[in-house]
């Protein structure tokens, strides 16, 4: 007979972060996927526990502005880092 077991999650520990322009319908969208496991008190993750992850597409205007502010200085820095790789800086 199997024996049922319990644990109990205390934390998350957030993994991969996708983001991704888009365009839904017509309308300026972002897509973000979060990726994350559970954790107990110290931290350790649960690996009994399979991770999960939050999927969302979320139009640019509903993005608070302090993230959307945030969304685009990285990506003017990613673009920078990318015209310098290929020596167009």
């Amino acid at each position: 007979m199997v024996t049922s077991k319990t644990w109990t999650a205390r934390n998350l520990k957030l993994k991969t972060l996708k983001i991704l322009r888009t365009v839904v319908e017509e309308v300026p969208t972002i897509h973000f996927e979060q990726r994350y496991d559970y954790t107990n008190e110290d931290g350790t993750i649960l690996q009994e526990v399979p991770g999960k992850r939050l999927v969302e597409d979320i139009t640019i205007s509903d993005i608070p502005s302090n993230v959307l502010s945030a969304l685009s200085a990285v990506d003017k820095w990613l673009y920078n880092r990318c015209l310098e790789q290929e020596e167009m800086a």
